[in-house]
């Protein structure tokens, strides 16, 4: 949880009511845009989820089918938001996580050794930190929303290793901390940012930025212990669940939402809500806030060097009341470590709408169309009638049982049976179009968000040569590689250099097994402080092969070796195995042979050669060349690597394969 730039600073009472009443004037500033924001995200994931239709009709036909009777049918809810959002997602995922590592740091020949270094790293930080999921989660945020957030920080976690005990031989967990890089998508109902910058420049331009989370009081006490201060403890532990500060939509009606706060205390149950020796009471759950802000340490009473300057602090409050960690931001980037994105950027801020957002009148009228369908059909199996209640009883009328029999009271045998009831005709002569409408409004909804049905996986009818259908694809797919370039610029490229900028930082030395390469990568911090500024880290969007232009190199190499007077001037094979290397096969430099070991070899051959024509011409061949000292020691070494790996082998030669 910690950072490693900790600059300890103990929170007083007096700074802690100085950072509360912060967070509460930044709650009531925010209090109607989050508001609004909050409104529209539920309504979009109403409408993603397709949980809009709560009308008589849904619900009566649900508890019947509920009760076992599937006779019923309820109205539906035509998908089109989530299977376009989800397309454009799985867009995005194909563009920038398919790639492993997600990213890749890459530089020339000369520095490739401490490219493999940084890979390993980031490879080491991305699996530990599940960054490919985080990630997913915030392309779907923004293709819903238009507005999505990413926390990227260094922290220090406590991990556990298995150990051998020496002497008694036994695998135990051996506590270690872990420091790296962090990637945390923001729960975007309960992040919160300077309103007045546009959201793509809160972490260059922005005052503060921050988001709310639920920890229970076993969680809460595990984060405790991993900070390496803390002040007001004990006043956090027995304060109440800010109920106002956390926000859970209810946007699926078929599933129970647990409440935040915990609506049945299960500790004070079972009798251990009591108070503590050390005189805590604790709560079943607790309000966590993060904040970050650009601050003038001295409007905050607090003494620190160039406390008049403005400077980054983190601070944790507890239910919006105690302040208990703070911590001057020192990273070299010098932004706000939280970025928030928008896909859709036109320049009109949060009034633009979502990806999601836009299609929902097209679902919306779709859904009309073709419930006036499903309307049709309940009239049809239920025939619109006039009865007499004098001779019909209106539950008879009305009974489920398809065969009821109905019993008609006795005046109405002074007469005609049939003038009891009478049928209303039903002539349904436009339900029947509604069907073609609905398909004529999902066409207009490919129009608004740029997708088709083969984007979708569906098949597309028409004669087209398989060119002809690339160049539909690749125009189909203009607008996601707008959104995804707009991302890159957005997001990636900040995210990147803080990356970058805080492995150069905060980086130790260690050894780092990477599965890229199959290989413990040994990491210098020393050594990536030299030259980290001159790398470039790629991604999806911008590849390797971008960066270096390795398309160059290939057809470079291709001309190397047909032109005899330049394979003289290069040594083709370093470059071939650093060629290699840009493209994600790691590893080939250890077979390539030693210098010592291809002029023995050029020599081999040209006495070969000497030799043959001497024995054709009855001579006696000049002697054999001998390998050189450094040579013979070098195949001695060879030689002894290869013997001890088939002694180690189980299916090497001394196993019994008998056994």
């Amino acid at each position: 949880m910690a950072t490693s730039q900790d600059i300890p600073f103990t929170v007083s009472s007096a700074l802690s009511t100085e950072v509360v009443s912060y967070l509460s004037d930044l709650k009531d500033k925010d209090k109607s845009p989050m508001q609004d924001y909050r409104s529209m995200m539920e309504k979009v994931d109403l409408a993603y989820y397709r949980e809009l239709d709560l009308t008589d009709a849904t619900v009566k036909a649900r508890l019947a089918h509920a009760k076992g009777d599937i006779t019923k049918i309820p109205n539906m809810q035509i998908p089109i938001i989530k299977p376009q959002v989800e397309a454009a997602v799985t867009y995005l995922t194909s563009v920038f996580l398919t790639g492993y590592p997600i990213f890749g740091m890459v530089g020339g020949p000369d520095t490739q050794d401490l490219a493999s270094e940084y890979n390993a790293v980031l490879t080491d930080q991305s699996i530990h930190g599940g960054w490919a999921r985080e990630l997913g989660l915030f392309f779907r945020d923004g293709l819903k929303y238009n507005i999505n957030g990413l926390k990227v920080a260094w922290e220090t976690h406590k991990i556990y290793n298995p150990t051998v005990d020496p002497l008694s031989k036994e695998m135990k967990p051996e506590e270690e901390l872990w420091k790296g890089n962090i990637l945390k998508r923001m729960d975007m109902y309960n992040t919160f940012f300077d309103w007045r910058v546009q959201p793509a420049t809160v972490h260059t331009d922005g005052e503060y930025v921050g988001y709310h989370e639920v920890k229970s009081r076993i969680k809460l006490k595990e984060m405790l212990t991993e900070l390496p201060y803390k002040s007001n403890v004990k006043e956090a532990l027995n304060s109440s669940f800010a109920s106002d500060l956390f926000f859970t939509p209810k946007v699926n009606n078929a599933v129970w939402t647990p409440d935040a706060g915990g609506p049945f205390n299960w500790d004070s149950w079972l009798g251990y809500n009591k108070t503590s020796a050390n005189g805590v009471k604790y709560s079943g759950s607790y309000v966590v806030t993060h904040l970050y802000a650009r601050i003038v340490p001295a409007d905050f009473g607090m003494n620190v060097p160039a406390r008049g300057n403005v400077q980054i602090w983190y601070f944790i409050i507890i239910n919006g009341k105690h302040c208990i960690y703070a911590e001057r931001q020192t990273n070299l980037h010098r932004y706000l470590p939280i970025l928030i994105g928008q896909p859709n950027e036109d320049g009109m801020g949060l009034q633009t709408k979502s990806y999601a957002d836009d299609l929902k009148p097209y679902q919306e009228i779709a859904t009309a169309l073709w419930n006036g369908r499903m309307a049709a059909a309940r009239r049809r199996i239920s025939d619109r009638i006039f009865y007499n209640p004098r001779y019909v009883k209106k539950a008879d009328i009305n009974s489920p049982e398809p065969t009821a029999k109905i019993p008609v009271s006795l005046p109405a045998y002074n007469g005609d049976i049939r003038t009891a009831v009478m049928q209303v005709p039903f002539e349904d002569s436009a339900s029947g179009t509604f069907s073609q409408e609905v398909s004529a409004v999902m066409e207009f909804s490919y129009f608004a968000s740029g997708q088709n049905r083969v984007s979708q996986g569906q098949f597309q009818k028409g004669n087209k040569t398989q060119k002809e259908f690339s160049d539909v694809m690749s125009n189909s797919n203009g607008r996601n590689q707008t959104m995804a370039i707009n991302i890159e610029n957005q997001t990636f490229a900040p995210m990147k250099e803080m990356l970058k900028f805080n492995i150069l930082q905060y980086q130790e030395d260690a050894a780092i097994f990477d599965p890229n390469s199959n290989k413990t990568v040994e990491v210098k911090a020393a050594d990536l402080r030299k030259q980290a500024i001159g790398f470039k880290m790629s991604d999806g969007l911008l590849p390797s092969e971008k960066l270096l232009s390795t398309e160059e190199w290939a057809v470079s190499l291709q001309t190397i070796q047909s032109v005899p007077q330049l394979a003289a001037g290069y040594e083709i094979v370093p470059m071939f195995s650093y060629l290699m290397s840009t493209r994600g096969t790691e590893g080939l430099e250890k077979f390539e042979k030693s210098p010592a070991m291809r002029q023995y070899e050029q020599q081999l051959a040209s006495w070969q050669q000497v030799a043959a024509e001497a024995m054709k011409a009855g001579q006696q061949p000049p002697p054999q060349p001998q390998p050189s000292p450094e040579l013979q020691q070098e195949m001695q070494e060879k030689q002894a690597k290869f013997q001890a790996k088939n002694k180690s082998s189980p299916t090497g030669p001394e196993t019994n394969l008998g056994a």
